[in-house]
């Protein structure tokens, strides 16, 4: 069986920041959360070959934690946008999940 996941050595997300693989989502792609400094954590999707870099997020703040539904068609995931912490719940356009 084959695996859907990068080879060892494949190149990472190019998204700035320190990035971090947290979910392959059920289409293949991967979901993540990247680092861009105090303050500021966004989520990120790509094809698994590193294609189709997408922000969800585009907030300042701490955005991370994302679970996506089993049909890969919503987002949940927790932000400290305004000094407390919550959780958020969004479908992701087609353009921003890339397909």
């Amino acid at each position: 069986m084959a695996s859907s996941a990068p080879a060892v050595g494949s190149s990472f997300p190019t998204a700035p920041g320190h990035n971090s693989v947290l979910a392959w989502l059920p289409d293949g792609k991967i979901g993540f959360v990247s680092f861009h400094g105090p303050n500021n954590f966004e989520i990120y999707v790509m094809n698994a070959e590193g294609s189709g870099l997408r922000n969800l997020t585009r907030e300042l703040g701490l955005d991370g934690i994302p679970v996506w539904s089993p049909d890969g068609q919503k987002i949940a995931f927790t932000s400290k946008r305004d000094g407390t912490w919550g959780s958020t719940s969004s479908t992701p356009t087609a353009a921003d999940s890339g397909g």
